[in-house]
């Protein structure tokens, strides 16, 4: 139970036990990030952040392109290095590599 609170097993050196980790990416990347992929095979984006947070910021890799994703308390932006189709609140946006949407 204390595992990435206190070195128990000896594999959390310096308070990170590295299989937590992307466990807690996914918690932050999936529920306060939005992200989700449909049933079209289209990354979606429906975030929301807490109202002490200024803004959240992450990046995944979509089909060998990096897309980062900025949230704050009034848009979002999302960036491609490719073009790529996404949702964002369920409406369809077609973004062009390197332009923000």
């Amino acid at each position: 139970m204390l595992t990435d609170l206190e070195d128990n097993q000896g594999n959390a050196g310096h308070g990170l036990h590295a299989a937590s980790t992307g466990g807690s990416w996914q918690s932050a990347v999936f529920g306060f990030g939005g992200f989700s992929v449909d049933e079209n095979e289209i990354p979606n984006f429906n975030p929301w952040i807490p109202e002490v947070w200024d803004e959240f910021t992450y990046t995944i890799n979509w089909r060998g392109s990096k897309v980062d994703v900025t949230v704050d308390k009034k848009n979002v932006s999302i960036t491609s290095k490719k073009d790529i189709d996404v949702k964002v609140y369920g409406k369809v946006y077609s973004i062009k590599a390197e332009e923000k949407l």
